[in-house]
């Protein structure tokens, strides 16, 4: 009875069509699941940055972007003595005030080539300087952007993302909370969520060595780069491309004393990230050394990190503002305040053209450290 009951009962129609829904859901969120797009920048993560690279990131930018001009200042020059020239690369004068448009650009434009569409976010976290480049790369392509922002990033940087129609979270003050709300927000859609990291990623890296290539155009004769460090997204792109074009040319990297985590790495010989959030004026060399940018960096890059204080930090700024008329905020300013110090002058001896990149010129005017 009990066989002839079930034999009856799975041959009912409403049952057939049950189990027939049943079977088609499951089978659709299974090709569903198969089907959904892995992240461009997670396939890409751990790409080689080549020369070939950096070229087609120079080709997918160039029409969005400034060739940003090479400046001199006389006043330097004799400050520094020894016969040494300073060239400064005004990258504060690029789209949103800073280097970043080159890597975010670059990346956002690799995302669509590889999904073949724009039906996606690009996400990330940034005190400032990324977030407004990746809002408005995104907003170039015709893409939704997401940024967390720290509750102490300059409000100057968080309202021009805003303005470049990015959506902003706010997180607390600390690299664990800004990645815990990144992921937060990437789990709630992850078929559509590109996290694109403010510089340690290839796509970033071939982006910003872009400006190795403008800079060795403009003055072929350079001897050095000195280059401010965070995460290293410039350095590592600018440095690698300094070595695959002209590799004669030294290549300093500049932290700030409170935020030493590319020095502590050369010196233990792998990589170190800071445990606090470091206290330092320069809001935009906060964040430790990245994963994919150290072993590019460790390979290119000079091992005795030029150290500033925050004074000279504030000092430097304060002359580029008076001497060059420019405005800088306190994270490029830390390259001049790295060439006029005792360290540098022992490093440089018969380096006599000196490139310096000024990063970025989004101070937070109603805070100026004077």
């Amino acid at each position: 009875m009990k066989v002839k009951n079930l034999h009856t009962l799975f041959n009912r129609p409403s049952t057939i069509n049950t189990v027939k829904q049943t079977l088609q859901k499951s089978f659709t969120a299974q090709m569903t699941a198969q089907a959904a797009p892995l992240s461009v920048m997670k396939v890409h993560l751990k790409d080689e940055v080549t020369l070939d690279g950096i070229l087609k990131a120079r080709e997918r930018i160039k029409d969005h972007v400034y060739v940003t001009p090479v400046m001199t200042c006389s006043y330097f020059d004799q400050l520094l003595g020894d016969g040494k020239k300073l060239y400064f690369k005004c990258e504060n004068f690029q789209k949103t005030g800073s280097f970043k448009i080159r890597g975010a650009l670059n990346s956002v434009s690799r995302i669509i080539e590889e999904r073949g569409n724009t039906d996606f976010h690009t996400l990330t976290h940034s005190s400032g300087n990324a977030g407004q480049a990746i809002a408005l790369a995104s907003s170039m392509k015709g893409v939704q952007a997401k940024v967390v922002m720290p509750l102490n990033a300059p409000v100057s940087k968080k309202n021009a993302t805003e303005g470049y129609g990015a959506e902003i979270f706010r997180c607390e003050n600390s690299s664990e909370a800004r990645s815990k709300m990144t992921q937060e927000i990437a789990d709630k859609n992850p078929d559509k969520a590109e996290y694109i990291p403010s510089a340690d990623h290839p796509f970033m890296m071939e982006g910003q060595g872009t400006i190795t290539l403008e800079m060795l155009e403009q003055q072929p004769d350079l001897d050095a780069l000195v280059i401010a460090c965070s995460v290293g997204g410039m350095i590592a792109g600018m440095a690698k491309a300094c070595k695959l074009v002209k590799p004669n040319v030294k290549v300093f990297a500049v932290e700030p004393d409170r935020a030493d985590d590319l020095a502590q790495s050369f010196k233990t010989g792998k990589q170190v990230k800071l445990s606090a959030y470091p206290d330092t004026i320069a809001d935009g060399l906060r964040m430790s050394v990245g994963d994919q940018t150290w072993p590019v960096i460790r390979e290119t890059v000079e091992p005795d990190v030029l150290l500033v204080t925050e004074e000279e930090i504030k000092k430097s700024m304060y002359l580029i503002f008076e001497r060059m008329k420019l405005v800088v905020e306190p994270s490029a300013a830390v390259v001049l305040a790295a060439v006029l110090t005792d360290q540098f002058r022992s490093l440089s001896k018969g380096l006599n053209n000196i490139g310096l990149v000024l990063c970025g010129g989004n101070p937070d005017l109603k805070s100026l450290p004077w």
